[in-house]
């Protein structure tokens, strides 16, 4: 018998890196949901499998969830997709042909270019205006012997380790991509004080100038909008915040309680998707910008409307810089605080709020960001040379600054601060992580 189960977004869990309880989510709707929405999450499952190379569990979920009559044009698209990476992976050629000319056949039709193009993504492969010939086409090729993999001994089999985080950097070898570098797009004092601290500690071999200047092997910052233009070519340092938001609504989601958004103005936007994906699990909303209203006066509105029992997740989406506006309000502003639990989605978080002074706040919150520079040795040697100058902590500016002097200079990511994993088309590819704050002293990545 089928029972009810919560609505899901395919889309939003087909693209997710998936966690623990994801996976404890998509299991139930799997063995419970009626047979469209249970197919779908099997689907999703398998694929996770398959990326963390999981491969025989995985493939059995493929092909037992695999339904073309049953399955949404997103999800039917996606599994042949999933269903050629698996093959392709364990070595069966014959099956991945039959998925490949499935796939060839109907691969302009859409959605099925950008799915394509987010698997090119999850599999850390570059692709051009040609995703297909770039991700499936150019690997159909025979499996070596050696190279196939080998299903372990019923008495053997145990869980397989992750595979590897990301492709071999882009950058390879050390040599300066230019002599100078001109800051352009104005004055940003604090990108240009640790850009002159990063060249002077790497002894990067050229010099550093405001203005829009042109000149044979030079390259132009934007401190801006965190580009480098160089040799033709933009290369682009941002953190994207749909990753950011998708990551932490995730986790939010699972807790089924009445949620409040406070965001910055920089985050008003990507708000708005995660208070869809939560009503769509029926989860009571609320939504608010802490920079252009009163949190607490606007908390008390909105917990004046539940009874005093009520379970509230607090869902904070901003900078790093401007957390301290808002988190030492979250647990005052109800008459309950223990009942509240924080979420906290940010562009980066190191040392700043890990004192005595702010840690408490912080105290039991879940936070999800790409560029977590507290546990980056490259991050803190980077934090201490710029307090030594400076006298003052660095923000995330300071910190880009740092990785696109080591970009010009020729170093490779693993000596960025960012938590660059790689560069791919011209784009720094980072990976939102979780992390409980248990207290200045610990922080424990989430899932573990």
């Amino acid at each position: 018998m089928s029972v009810p189960v919560e609505p899901f977004s395919e889309t939003f869990y087909a693209t997710k890196d998936l966690n623990f309880r994801d996976l404890e989510k998509l299991q139930t709707i799997n063995s419970n949901a009626p047979l469209e929405k249970s197919a779908a999450a099997g689907l999703i499952m398998g694929r996770h499998y398959i990326r963390k190379n999981q491969f025989d569990k995985g493939v059995k979920f493929l092909e037992r969830n695999y339904r073309e009559t049953y399955l949404s044009r997103y999800m039917r698209f996606s599994g042949m997709l999933w269903l050629f990476d698996a093959y392709i992976k364990t070595g069966k050629e014959d099956k991945a042909l039959e998925y490949y000319t499935m796939i060839s056949n109907r691969k302009d039709e859409e959605p099925f270019p950008s799915i394509i193009r987010s698997y090119c993504t999850a599999e850390g492969i570059r692709a051009g205006d040609d995703p297909f010939a770039d991700c499936v086409d150019s690997r159909l090729k025979p499996v070596p012997a050696d190279k196939k993999v080998k299903e372990p001994s019923a008495e053997t089999k145990t869980e397989a380790k992750e595979p590897d985080p990301a492709p071999a950097p882009e950058i390879i070898k050390e040599e300066a991509r230019a002599n100078k570098v001109f800051l352009v797009g104005g004055s940003h004092m604090e990108f240009m004080q640790a850009a002159i601290a990063a060249v002077a500690y790497k002894r990067a071999p050229f010099k550093l100038e405001m203005g829009d200047g042109i000149g044979f092997n030079a390259a132009k910052v934007d401190p801006f909008h965190r580009t480098v233009q160089v040799d033709g070519n933009t290369y682009r340092f941002d953190i994207s915040k749909d990753d950011i938001v998708a990551e932490t609504t995730g986790y939010a989601v699972l807790e089924k309680a009445v949620t409040v958004i406070a965001v910055s103005n920089e985050y008003a936007v990507q708000s708005e998707l995660a208070a869809a994906e939560l009503k769509a699990q029926n989860i009571p909303v609320h939504v608010m910008n802490f920079e252009k209203g009163n949190f607490q006066n606007e908390m008390k509105t909105i917990t004046a409307r539940y009874k005093q029992d009520t379970r509230y997740t607090v869902v904070v989406f901003s900078p790093e810089i401007k957390l301290i506006k808002v988190v030492p309000l979250v647990r005052y502003s109800v008459k309950n605080p223990e009942r509240v639990k924080l979420f906290i989605g940010t562009d980066s978080f190191g040392k700043r709020y890990m004192t005595d002074d702010y840690s408490g706040y912080f105290r039991r919150a879940m936070i999800f960001t790409p560029a977590y520079l507290a546990g980056n040795a490259n991050a803190a040697e980077f934090r201490r040379l710029y307090i030594d100058q400076y006298g003052e902590e660095p923000t995330l500016s300071a910190y880009m600054a740092n990785d696109m002097i080591a970009f010009l200079k020729g170093e490779p990511v693993s000596s960025f601060a960012t938590d660059v994993r790689y560069m791919d088309g011209g784009k720094a590819v980072r990976t939102v992580k979780g992390f409980r704050f248990i207290s200045a002293d610990k922080i424990e990545p989430l899932g573990r």
